[in-house]
């Protein structure tokens, strides 16, 4: 077996870079409290690794972040390696009594390579899987042309700039927390809480570089809010957002994502990454057929429970 166990500043020792933020130590250090059953493997020959949140019989990748991944020094590392790491890490997990592996691989456009030959792997070596399919949603910032939106978006549009409604990136403390509130409320209002509290959140600024932004009416009055972060060296992700039921009224959220669009072109992203629409699997239709009509793609980002016997 050529699995390794090592300490976290060990671990890390070997993957200065990551293929996604949620991937990094720094991130990882954030949520130090929730991760104090974590362990750290990897393959030095191969230079792969993963890191594991442990809870009695079951080990998750990632810990307290929306997808993760194995970590390697190369994208284009090949099937016959990572296979040998999906077969050795599987076994050291079962000697250690672990019954379940779950991973929540990252969309194709993170580290697509290694993410595909894990999950070709896991098939062909007959592991017993459930496989959840979570559609994610992109859209590539540097093809994008406006023109191409349909009809109905445009004439929303025009419908937006008659409201007088404005977006601002908001760096105000109390603006900042405003923008939170938007997609709190609007999440409770769906029966869904936020997934991570305003001051949790803030402590991530430095290194997700989180961005917040608030659309408003001609009388200044918030209407939708969007929170993003820096996932990726290229890709900016939206992870939360929202609006309330006047916005609702006005097509604030079509105003937050056009406008979202042509800002983070503007500023040289390559992709904007609007997450799932999805929950366990089971697809928001409404969901998806806004963020299609926006010209954003749909694929898919997986989750796999892999049975370990």
């Amino acid at each position: 077996m050529t699995i390794t166990s090592l300490n976290k500043d060990e671990f890390f020792t070997n993957f200065q870079q990551t293929s996604n933020v949620f991937l990094s130590k720094e991130h990882l250090d954030i949520h130090l409290d929730n991760n104090k059953n974590c362990i750290y493997l990897v393959n030095l020959k191969s230079n792969l690794g993963i890191f594991l949140g442990i809870h009695g019989e079951k080990a998750r990748n990632p810990y307290a972040a929306p997808f993760g991944g194995i970590l390697s020094k190369d994208n284009r590392t090949d099937w016959t390696t990572i296979n040998e790491f999906i077969l050795d890490l599987t076994a050291y997990l079962g000697s250690i009594g672990i019954k379940n592996l779950l991973l929540s691989l990252p969309a194709p456009f993170y580290a697509s390579n290694s993410s595909t030959k894990i999950i070709n792997s896991l098939v062909v070596g007959n592991f017993s899987i459930k496989v959840t399919p979570e559609i994610n949603s992109h859209i590539l910032l540097f093809n994008h042309d406006k023109l191409n939106y349909p009809k109905n978006i445009k004439e929303i549009i025009r419908k937006t700039s008659r409201h007088g409604l404005t977006i601002s990136e908001v760096n105000d403390e109390a603006e900042k927390l405003t923008a939170y509130r938007i997609v709190e409320d609007n999440r409770a209002s769906k029966s869904r809480a936020m997934s991570i509290s305003y001051s949790h959140l803030r402590s991530m600024d430095a290194v997700c570089d989180t961005r917040f932004f608030i659309v408003k009416n001609s009388n200044s009055e918030p209407l939708a809010s969007a929170i993003t972060f820096k996932s990726a060296d290229s890709v900016v992700y939206a992870q939360f957002w929202g609006d309330n039921l006047i916005g609702r009224d006005l097509n604030a959220m079509d105003f937050l994502c056009v406008s979202l669009i042509d800002k983070f072109k503007y500023e040289g992203w390559s992709i904007f990454d609007l997450g799932i629409s999805t929950e366990n699997g089971t697809p928001n239709s409404g969901l998806l057929r806004f963020k299609e009509s926006h010209l954003f793609m749909s694929t898919l980002r997986i989750v796999v429970d892999v049975q370990i016997s």
